[in-house]
């Protein structure tokens, strides 16, 4: 055992590995793990049981220090004309001049009636907009670009049914009293397959803030009208692949890993 006098610290390397169990703490010295790009020698071994998966921890000779690379001077920064002729800069530009949005958007999509509650908020107050934009196609939509503007959408997107929403007044009924606050059923007119269109019920009284804000919804809602097809066939090609990841993991649960870790003591004092 070192000599707590000794002992300066300990070095610690945590290794993941995969499907492996007690025997790999057996392993000869000759073991591919790596440690500082060197092959590790391992002096003792100690696992420990921790349910599905096993912590394994493993003194090994230390490795051997590696000389440090000389000093590269940095290279010249750039100019700024240098910067502003690059095409990230130019496109960075191009957006920046253009009305930016991005709201943090609690969406609902009433599946059954074609409906979609809108509800963000900003420093003048909060925001709900009733719409037949299909509010689950916004999880394909994050990054939207237009003539006019250039937002991206942050946030939760649920869906519900009538009668799941029913279900849920009811039962805050129960709880609360009819006096509690209870989720609404969005109505709007009779759907279009081809054109999109919103009301806003709930807007705060600044107009300045209420002209921006109906400026992207136009924009959005004209963005999603000309894109519809494309977005129906990306969202439903993620629900596809969805759909297959969960069942594969269903029929291949993932196997917990066992935690390796790899230390070895350091020793104060010049050699």
């Amino acid at each position: 055992m070192e000599k707590p006098g000794k002992m300066m610290g300990i070095m610690v390397a945590m290794v993941l590995a995969a499907g492996l169990g007690t025997s790999f703490a057996q392993e000869s010295a000759a073991s591919a793990d790596r440690v500082a790009g060197q092959e590790v020698e391992v002096l003792s071994s100690h696992v420990i049981d921790i349910g599905q998966r096993k912590m394994i921890m493993r003194r090994i000779k230390a490795p051997e220090l590696q000389e440090r690379p000389a000093a590269v001077a940095p290279e010249p920064a750039p100019s700024r004309k240098q910067i502003e002729e690059l095409p990230a800069f130019q496109e960075s530009r191009r957006r920046y001049e253009k009305a930016y949005f991005a709201p943090f958007v609690d969406a609902r999509a009433i599946t059954d009636t074609g409906i979609s509650e809108l509800r963000w908020r900003d420093e003048q107050g909060e925001y709900v907009v009733w719409t037949t934009l299909d509010a689950a196609h916004l999880t394909v939509m994050s990054w939207v670009e237009t003539d006019h503007s250039y937002f991206s959408f942050f946030g939760s997107v649920t869906t519900e049914t009538v009668a799941e929403i029913q279900r849920w007044n009811a039962e805050i009924d129960a709880y609360r009293g009819p006096e509690a606050a209870k989720k609404t059923i969005p109505t709007l007119g009779p759907v279009s397959r081809d054109k999109s269109y919103y009301q806003f019920v709930e807007r705060p009284a600044d107009e300045g803030t209420l002209s921006e804000a109906d400026r992207f919804m136009e924009d959005l809602h004209g963005y999603y009208d000309a894109h519809r097809k494309e977005i129906a066939r990306k969202y439903e090609q993620m629900e596809t692949e969805r759909i297959a990841r969960e069942e594969y993991l269903r029929l291949h649960p993932p196997v917990p890993k066992d935690t390796v870790i790899n230390w070895f003591p350091i020793r104060g004092g010049n050699p």
